[in-house]
């Protein structure tokens, strides 16, 4: 996503962070049935936080679909590649 926004010239510096930017775990899941059977699922990742800093602001248009583009890339990319698991239910 970094690459995508730099190539605009007024992007200064891209930075990624909170649960997504870092390695995926696993832990143990904050529903009751799977919490009280000690079961553990792959943490939730329910938004990317990104900080971008720019030298000007009438391109904004220009960034906001840089970083569509390059998280639909990523996003198609990455559920690509999870890993699949079998569910069995009793």
């Amino acid at each position: 996503m970094a690459t995508a926004m730099r190539t605009l010239p007024e992007v200064q510096k891209v930075v990624l962070f909170g649960s997504v930017a870092k390695p995926l775990q696993c832990e143990v899941a904050r529903f009751g049935e799977y919490r009280r059977a000690n079961i553990e699922v792959w943490h939730e990742c329910n938004d990317v936080d990104i900080a971008v800093w720019i030298s000007r602001l009438d391109r904004l248009r220009d960034l906001q679909t840089a970083r569509s583009r390059a998280l639909g890339e990523l996003v198609e990319r990455e559920v690509a590649a999870w890993p699949t698991t079998t569910l069995v239910y009793s």
